[in-house]
């Protein structure tokens, strides 16, 4: 069995032969064999390339193999070449799926008219700012979902009336406080913030700086 694929292995043969012509008894002898099996090997690794070239050859002047060759040389040189959708692979048509779905959601999250969407355009993800400290971020967080013990969110649990801003007389939200208010216009004028809630509570670091500094100008940090 062994010397059936010794045609197909030379460096089987040539082991082979090495092993029942000379006899291993001792270390000496078994030393010279793996001596001997490396000249074998590197002997072998050097007539590799040439056998590779013969191996080509002998494949050579076949119909199927020519026609295989030939193929990818026109489809690379074509200029009409249409590729079906048949034959896209699983991540491809993953990837067109995923980015539809996120297409159709960014476009129906801009059409949408909601307080989320005027703080956040887009659905694309926000990367959490590292340099703040743990109540800055509990702080921006509340100020960005609108819900926050100074504007009494309570109201809707309770079903009482929303309450109203003493000096404008209209009803105390986030928007009203860090946009419109009055009250607060020098202390926003002072820090520069933005007339849009996108820019203030957006990603932007220095302008979330800015609106956490007017929160404490405002004193109102700790109600929030």
């Amino acid at each position: 069995m062994f010397l059936k694929y010794c045609e197909f292995y030379p460096i089987s043969n040539y082991s082979y032969i090495y092993r029942y012509n000379y006899p291993t008894n001792n270390c000496c002898s078994i030393e010279k064999t793996f001596s001997t099996l490396r000249v074998v090997k590197t002997w072998f690794r050097s007539t590799m390339c040439e056998n590779r070239v013969n191996l080509r050859r002998s494949h050579s002047n076949i119909e199927g193999n020519e026609k295989v060759d030939c193929l990818p040389k026109e489809a690379a040189n074509s200029t009409n070449l249409e590729i079906s959708e048949k034959y896209c692979t699983y991540e491809d048509t993953l990837r067109c799926i995923n980015t539809a779905i996120e297409e159709k959601w960014s476009l129906k999250w801009r059409r949408k008219e909601t307080k989320l969407s005027e703080i956040k355009r887009t659905t694309d993800r926000w990367k959490n700012k590292s340099n703040l400290n743990r109540k800055e971020e509990v702080i921006l967080t509340r100020l960005r979902i609108g819900h926050t013990r100074y504007t009494l969110h309570g109201y809707l649990m309770s079903r009482e009336d929303q309450p109203t801003c003493a000096t404008c007389g209209v009803h105390l939200t986030i928007k009203h406080i860090l946009v419109e208010c009055r009250q607060t216009e020098a202390a926003r004028t002072k820090y520069s913030i933005p007339e849009f809630l996108y820019q203030s509570l957006g990603p932007n670091e220095s302008a979330i700086k800015q609106t956490l500094n007017l929160i404490k100008e405002l004193e109102i940090e700790n109600l929030l």
